[in-house]
């Protein structure tokens, strides 16, 4: 059977053999909401003919998975048992369904070993979703600065280090804040019609899950918990009586061997009154399936990051929000880089307008309004798990390739637009060129060269302007899925881009093309993708990709004019999924801090060389 009498619960997880805790952390998550508001909507019962729908939210758009009754299983103390997740006490199958059918859609079970629960809840879901961190530790877009910023003396370092502490303290009372108001204890769903899971309301659901930090899996592992692993947050509550904060954590085992304050085995802790706060009645007994209930200081002390997937977003607190999304892809044609780049011209981009609802007289739609318009972007990119994984077969290793790919999206007005990616066309052999060979720069103009380039093209200037050294993405991405809010006027004309971190087809473009388990047959969207936009907002968007006909008067002809021989070697040559800097072509290590400029990114010891070559020189000293 697929589902049990009454309704189901965070304790019918219980992972298998597999190793996907992530996602039996996201079931876990998902239990907390009333069954009609998300769970039973997710499977479509067909058992009668043995078959199963399951619905995801992939590529911008949900879509449904359809599998057979068939579970692989093993024996054990002679009874057939489920291998990977396993039913109920009761034998409730839906958290083996949803499985299956998940990996069905990443190609093998043994793709979807590895991963984060939160991107698995926005699978789920549809939710928007964000890291946040909790003590201050170098996340990878703390390790990024800006050109901007020059070296300080230690003194303005030190206050720097202060306000930032200072930030990340403000940051963590903010989740717990947050925690308490979503997934308050003690849990009561019947409170009314609308109510979810801990007394949420229906538009402020949102699920929490959370993993070791790297650097405390010694002393996780004397007190319990399991490094590397994902559990899902159920619930957060403030004492009256002490005043101490409680968090409750859940291993999607469904055994949790917790051993420091509020563990089950702490009677001390565990009083009548403390009882009655927690769960609403003092004999209950502390939970063991699984569970494990923890001082918010020992928490902060093991985790250092949270990630948030808001499931029923809004828009402007009101209203239902409308979605937009469109597919894109890098190919050798449409892989300029960043915009510093004289190739970023090249990148596949979409026009973005706001519609108003009503009509005008003519039934021309018009804009009705002049406030401005918060828009949710969201940028993803197909799970390469299957991909890399199938790479390996044989060898017993995994993810030779890095699973994401370092890609930015910016949002341009279209005259910005069209400004940026005009021509700037100079005859070869001018002195200014001249000065920027002998200076050795690798990039003229905003063209990145290569070192056997000898003549620059399109550039009357081998220096960046100073407003196109202002312009910043709306985002980057350095993971599957990423979000960002923007600000725009219902009146203007935008111009989204996407582009990789630099010009060049991916190294993994053979394998993605060419396995059988590829995005292409898993996602059944058709061509392959390599992105998707997704707009979210309160008021009709119109988001559309740009091509030479309808585009013609917004940006002339400078879009579509061919790429030089050079540019067209740029695009087409092999580049490696993660960002290396452009002036020593190494790669950054994890949380090494590095700068963005327009170019590209650089590391900290190449960044003078950077300015250097690029700052304006005296044309009587040089």
């Amino acid at each position: 059977k697929v589902w049990h009498e009454g309704d189901v619960q965070p304790s019918d997880i219980k992972q298998g053999l597999l190793g996907d805790c992530y996602l039996m952390a996201a079931c876990a998550s998902i239990a907390l909401l009333p069954p009609e508001y998300l769970v039973r909507d997710l499977i479509i019962d067909e058992s009668d003919v043995g078959l199963f729908g399951v619905k995801f939210y992939f590529a911008g758009r949900w879509m449904s998975v359809a599998i057979d009754d068939w579970f692989p299983c093993i024996i054990s103390g002679g009874v057939l048992r489920p291998c990977f997740a396993q039913p109920s006490s009761d034998g409730a199958l839906w958290t083996c369904i949803i499985e299956k059918a998940f990996a069905k859609l990443m190609g093998s079970f043994e793709a979807i070993i590895g991963g984060e629960a939160v991107d698995a809840q926005n699978y789920l879901c549809a939710g928007d979703i964000e890291t946040r961190e909790l003590n201050g530790g170098a996340s990878l877009e703390d390790c990024v600065t800006t050109e901007d910023i020059s070296a300080s003396s230690s003194t303005q370092r030190q206050r720097e280090k202060l306000s930032q502490q200072g930030v990340k303290q403000d940051e963590a009372e903010r989740i717990w804040l947050e925690l308490c108001d979503r997934v308050p204890l003690p849990r009561d769903r019947s409170a009314s019609s609308i109510a979810i899971g801990g007394g949420q309301r229906a538009d402020a659901a949102a699920f929490f899950s959370c993993a070791v930090a790297s650097s405390k899996t010694s002393a996780a592992a004397t007190s319990g918990l399991n490094a590397q692993h994902q559990y899902s947050i159920l619930g957060a509550i403030e004492l009256v009586s002490s005043g101490e904060r409680i968090i409750e954590l859940r291993d999607p085992h469904g055994k949790c061997e917790w051993n420091g304050v509020f563990c089950p085995s702490d009677t001390r802790s565990w009083t009548s009154a403390v009882k009655r706060e927690v769960f609403g009645s003092s004999k209950l007994n502390v939970p063991q399936s699984g569970c494990a209930f923890m001082r918010w200081a020992d928490f902060r002390s093991f985790f250092d990051e949270i990630g948030i997937c808001l499931a029923f977003p809004q828009a402007q607190g009101q209203g239902v929000v409308r979605r937009e999304s469109v597919l894109g892809r890098f190919d050798a044609h449409s892989s300029g880089g960043k915009h510093g780049l004289a190739t970023f011209k090249f990148n596949p981009a979409f026009s973005l307008r706001m519609l108003a609802r009503k009509r005008s007289s003519r039934g021309k739609r018009h804009v009705v309004s002049d406030e401005r318009v918060r828009v949710k972007v969201t940028l993803s990119q197909p799970d390469t798990r299957p991909i890399t994984r199938s790479d390996a077969a044989g060898g017993g290793a995994y993810d030779l390739l890095p699973a994401w790919e370092d890609m930015y999206l910016y949002c341009l007005t279209a005259s910005t637009y069209r400004k940026l990616t005009a021509p700037r066309t100079v005859a070869s052999g001018t002195e200014s060129s001249k000065q920027s060979i002998r200076a050795g720069t690798s990039r003229l103009g905003g063209m990145l060269l290569s070192r056997q380039q000898t003549q620059p093209v399109e550039s009357s200037d081998p220096y960046l302007p100073d407003w196109v050294r202002e312009i910043s993405p709306a985002l980057r991405l350095r993971r599957r899925l990423g979000q960002a809010e923007l600000d725009l006027d219902p009146q203007e004309h935008y111009v989204l881009v996407a582009c990789p971190w630099g010009p060049g087809v991916s190294d993994a473009t053979g394998a993605e093309r060419s396995t059988t388990n590829g995005r292409t047959s898993i996602a059944g969207v058709g061509n392959s993708w390599d992105f998707c936009i997704t707009l979210h907002a309160s008021t009709e968007v119109q988001l559309s990709p740009l091509d030479s006909d309808k585009s013609a008067e917004l940006l002339g002809q400078s879009r579509w004019s061919q790429p030089t021989t050079e540019q067209r070697r740029l695009m087409q040559s092999l580049r490696p999924r993660q960002a290396c800097c452009f002036i020593c072509d190494r790669g950054f290590g994890h949380g090494e801090a590095h700068y963005e400029v327009p170019e590209g990114q650089t590391h900290l010891q190449c960044y003078e060389d950077y300015r250097k070559k690029t700052a304006r020189r005296c044309l009587e000293c040089g």
